[in-house]
């Protein structure tokens, strides 16, 4: 006969903090906030951009600016 094993024995239970997956988990949710944060700062500098001169004077900056004319 094969001994039966019960589910119970089974079961994995994480009684230690696993430091690398918690530094990592942070980490990435520094770098989403810091990329979130950058997106709106960039999204508020065109609106205001675009509320302050135009849409037509933003885009002729943006040449000038490519260009170096």
């Amino acid at each position: 006969m094969k001994p039966t094993v019960k589910a119970k024995d089974k079961e994995f239970v994480r009684d230690e903090l696993d430091i690398r997956d918690e530094t990592s988990k942070t980490a990435l949710i520094i770098g989403i906030i810091m990329a979130a944060i950058v997106g709106i700062w960039g999204m508020a500098c065109i609106i205001g951009g675009i509320v302050t001169s135009g849409m037509g004077a933003l885009i002729k900056g943006y040449i000038i600016a490519i260009i170096g004319g």
